[in-house]
């Protein structure tokens, strides 16, 4: 078992199967990392669009509370005239505070009995001109008498019966029929001139006459007496709230629940002109807001420099260097399984010449063998030999020495008989003498 784990690390085919598991593991890795950016993203688009929400939330309850302080003064006085009324906006100071309103009024409450007076009294303060408009007869009237800043076209809405208008009539009921703040839906300030047009919006509290009940609603529709407003430009008003449109972020504004182009009350702008045909957003939603009565939708969507400022080369760092690591866990695992193969053939290789090498030496040895076998048994043969004649000299030896005895007693017999000796062993006598010498 352990052989056959070691051979499959060292295997050509382990390269590749690290290989491709590291590339999942970097693919795995990639795709966490990105997520995440792309989570962190997201979270700071929700973060925004929040702060955005609550930004415009908020700053119309201020507005609200404006309403509510103007509702006060009259509660506190026995009568608001107009230099007072003017002085208590000057106080507010909302051109510092809260920005955004174009402004900020009263509007009286004007029966029909009532109407003529109103419009003497009101001539006699020093406006000659004063009418209420649109004119014409109706059956119940309210007319703008205070309102400041009292001037430009500021102007263009003195004496505005803001009743005679539908939209601003239904915010109207509702606030004096509720006793609490509304806001009207989209409409056309009647500052607006030809020029720079925008969608406005205008908000309503109601201000009833002292001393009179007003737990139902029809002792609140007996009681009014006329209704602290503001009118807000939704381009100033907005600009106001969340300052010039930024870079990374959009969004548009709607009256009501419906995203169309005619309850469009205010888009960020943003450069959208600019951007590109096929760009889509990294990130869009839509929600509402409930402002006085009034329900607003917003649309968000991010711009290109939210992604660029949301740009991460996290994901780019991971992959490429997940791909780096993964080539060289790939090289060295390749490299070993080269390494392994190479030390194999070097291993058989040198066992070839180790085996070749021993066959060579028993060989050799074996030839040794034969040759001192073959050493053993001539010299054998020669002792053999040596023996034999060894054996033969003596046997000449004492032949030859015999002869020569025979040859001197012959030698010996002729001298005793006279006559000469027969044979010369005088050799034989000159090599014994030698031999005594020595």
């Amino acid at each position: 078992m352990r052989r056959r784990t070691v051979n499959w690390m060292h295997s050509p085919v382990t390269g590749w199967s690290v290989l491709a598991i590291s590339i999942l593991l970097t693919v795995l890795g990639w795709r966490l990392s990105d997520e995440s950016v792309r989570r962190r993203s997201a979270e700071r688009f929700s973060y925004m669009v929040k702060e955005t929400e609550h930004a415009i939330h908020n700053r119309m309850i201020d507005y609200e509370q404006v309403l509510h302080g103007g509702a006060g003064l009259f509660k506190a006085s026995e009568a608001v005239s107009r230099r007072g009324w003017r002085a208590y906006f000057e106080s507010l100071e909302l051109h510092k505070f809260d920005p955004g309103i174009q402004v900020f009024g009263f509007s009286l409450w004007v029966p029909p009995l009532q109407k003529s007076n109103l419009i003497h009294s009101i001539r006699a303060e020093g406006f000659p001109q004063f009418e209420i408009t649109p004119a014409g007869e109706r059956a119940e009237h309210t007319a703008i008498i205070y309102l400041e800043p009292f001037e430009g076209r500021n102007l263009r809405a003195f004496g505005y019966d803001m009743w005679s208008e539908r939209v601003r009539h239904e915010a109207l009921t509702r606030a004096r029929d509720t006793a609490q703040a509304a806001l009207t839906g989209r409409v056309t300030l009647v500052q607006e001139t030809d020029k720079q047009v925008q969608p406005g919006v205008l908000m309503f509290y109601p201000v009833y006459r002292e001393n009179l009940p007003t737990t139902t609603v029809a002792e609140r529709q007996a009681a009014l007496h006329g209704f602290v407003y503001s009118a807000f430009r939704m381009h100033d008003l907005m600009e106001g709230i969340v300052g010039q449109a930024g870079t990374e972020l959009a969004f548009e504004l709607f009256d009501g629940r419906e995203e169309t182009p005619g309850a469009l009350l205010f888009s960020s702008g943003g450069g959208h002109s600019a951007l590109p045909a096929d760009y889509q957003p990294s990130f869009s939603s839509t929600s509402t807001l409930n402002i006085a009565g009034q329900t607003w939708a917003l649309r968000f969507r991010t711009l290109p420099g939210f992604d660029k400022a949301n740009a991460s080369t996290q994901p780019l760092l991971v992959g490429c260097g997940g791909l780096l690591v993964n080539l060289l866990l790939f090289f060295i695992v390749s490299r070993l399984s080269d390494l392994r193969k190479e030390a194999v053939a070097l291993a058989e290789k040198m066992t070839g010449q180790l085996t070749r090498a021993n066959d060579g030496l028993q060989q050799e040895v074996a030839e040794r063998r034969r040759f001192e076998a073959e050493r053993e048994r001539i010299h054998a043969a020669m002792a053999a030999t040596n023996l034999e004649m060894e054996q033969f000299n003596k046997l000449a030896v004492g032949r030859e020495l015999r002869m020569i005895e025979l040859k001197r007693e012959i030698n010996e017999l002729a001298s005793v008989c006279g006559y000469e000796a027969r044979y010369d062993i005088s050799f034989a006598e000159s090599d014994a003498s030698r031999k005594k010498a020595a």
